[in-house]
């Protein structure tokens, strides 16, 4: 009768229930008015509420999911700047370390490899399809260092950016 209403989630499984006034009036029609309620006693009350609560796994699955394609898609958007997992994370409300368990959760790989896999796919497109020089590049990928920039390059693939271009020019 007094829980039920308490556990109401919103399309993204965030509870919105006014907790602020109803754990008070919660407290007071379970005591029959005989007790205010204390600061620990409200914390005790709320945790109760939020450990009855049980998630469905297929609908927080969901929104793990979506935040991941929104990681991916901040990541993708901004190739052209030099970006961080927290900027990633900040981008889409989440924490870092939260972020980075759902690619490796669902992805396999950390979000700083996702990152420079799809640094890796957009400059190999470029130097494929297009004459600028190596320099452009990689300042198109967000690196001012050109010597930095081949050296990344050469790491993730095996060869030079220019042995690349030459073996693989369409």
């Amino acid at each position: 009768k007094y829980i039920e209403p308490l556990l109401d989630l919103n399309e993204d499984n965030i509870f919105t229930y006014d907790f602020k006034n109803a754990i008070p009036k919660f407290y007071f029609e379970k005591t029959d008015g005989k007790a205010m309620l204390t600061h620990l006693e409200g914390l005790s009350i709320f945790f109760s509420l939020i450990s009855m609560h049980q998630q469905p796994k297929d609908s927080f699955s969901g929104l793990q999911i979506n935040n991941i394609q929104r990681a991916k898609n901040y990541i993708k958007n901004n190739l052209s700047h030099k970006i961080t997992v927290k900027q990633v994370a900040d981008s889409i409300n989440v924490n870092d370390r939260y972020l980075y368990n759902l690619f490796v959760k669902y992805e396999n790989i950390t979000p700083k490899e996702y990152m420079d896999k799809e640094k890796i796919t957009s400059t190999k497109k470029l130097l494929e399809l297009t004459d600028l020089s190596i320099s452009e590049i990689a300042r198109a990928m967000g690196c001012d260092d050109v010597c930095n920039f081949s050296r990344f390059f050469s790491k993730h693939v095996g060869i030079s950016p220019t042995q690349y271009r030459i073996l693989n020019r369409k």
